[in-house]
């Protein structure tokens, strides 16, 4: 399988995004696994794998894993003042 990284993004202020694909359609594991390698860099060196506006679903589970416990604490608290009844977006983020 030929995976294909590409990195774009706020390069000004040294936000990247890092997405890898395939011609195929579904990177599958790989995908996962160089995302780990990435992740577990940036974490070695105090940097963050995700941007002030939020993650999507794909990263979830990066949140668990490198997110701070405190941030996503308050990202709950906030959550759940703006939305209690869980009706916005329900489902897609918050862990």
């Amino acid at each position: 399988m030929g995976l294909r990284v590409f990195i774009f993004g706020h390069l000004a202020d040294g936000n990247l995004h890092v997405m890898v694909g395939s011609p195929e359609g579904d990177p599958g594991d790989h995908a996962d696994g160089i995302e780990a390698i990435l992740y577990d860099g940036l974490d070695a060196i105090g940097g963050a794998f995700s941007a002030e506006h939020g993650i999507g679903r794909e990263k979830l589970a990066a949140l668990v894993r490198y997110g701070n416990p405190a941030k996503r604490a308050a990202m709950r608290a906030i959550k759940s003042a703006l939305d209690p009844r869980g009706i916005l977006n329900p489902g897609k983020m918050i862990v």
